[in-house]
């Protein structure tokens, strides 16, 4: 298995280190085009995401930002999440980490890569207590550095269900028609999820742009504003 350097030197390689997810308004109509069915829908989880890896020279697991830093997390959280969520060492798993105790901009600062103050004694209880992940993809740590796997999505979650604890997998169905994909995310949205994602069944996981392999549909934020006044 790579060494943390190696895996950080191969993703800053490239311009987009990361599988990226569209929002589906984004979609061109070429793009659209593209889209198949049966594809797997996911619920999207409202976290941080997070690659999560254990390399070969590093005694913890390191948690990987999409932009190809890493995490500031305490080391033994680290691994009592891994542990928690049965993720293996050797491969590299996809994640959201969360936090229901905590708005997720405050979870985004605890975590963020430039972090350099060590977490107070509340906030590691927080964390702590409330942190958790979300898993819904798997690579190989091949497959994460080289930016390609060709395993279709479809096994790349069967393994992720074998491999990790129940609670801790995306909750995830087949949909058939972009009928049930529209009823799916709305009904999830309107139980206060964030939204949901739409997977292609038998797409391989590319890091670079966004495209249909993977869209997302979020709640929207409405808001009534009224002009009380103007000036040059």
């Amino acid at each position: 298995m790579a060494t943390l350097n190696e895996i950080l030197a191969a993703l800053a390689a490239r311009k987009h280190p990361v599988q990226l997810v569209k929002n589906e308004d984004d979609l061109s109509n070429a793009e659209r085009a593209r889209m198949t069915w049966p594809a797997i829908a996911t619920v999207k989880e409202d976290g941080v995401y997070a690659a999560v890896c254990w390399p070969n020279d590093y005694p913890f697991p390191v948690y990987i930002s999409r932009t190809g830093n890493v995490f500031y997390i305490a080391n033994e959280l680290g691994f009592k999440l891994c542990i928690n969520a049965g993720l293996r060492r050797g491969d590299v798993y996809i994640t959201e980490l969360c936090n229901n105790l905590i708005p997720l901009e405050t979870l985004s600062g605890l975590v963020n890569t430039n972090r350099k103050t060590p977490w107070s004694d509340d906030e590691l209880v927080l964390m702590w207590d409330g942190a958790r992940l979300m898993v819904r993809d798997v690579l190989t740590v091949d497959e994460f550095m080289q930016g390609r796997s060709n395993v279709p999505y479809g096994l790349r979650l069967a393994v992720v269900r074998s491999v990790c604890n129940a609670a801790n997998v995306v909750r995830a169905t087949v949909l058939h028609t972009q009928e049930s994909w529209d009823g799916y995310a709305q009904d999830w949205i309107d139980a206060d999820e964030e939204g949901a994602v739409l997977h292609q069944l038998n797409a391989p996981w590319v890091a670079g742009p966004k495209s249909e392999v993977s869209v997302k549909r979020v709640r929207g934020v409405d808001v009534d504003l009224r002009c009380t006044g103007w000036s040059l």
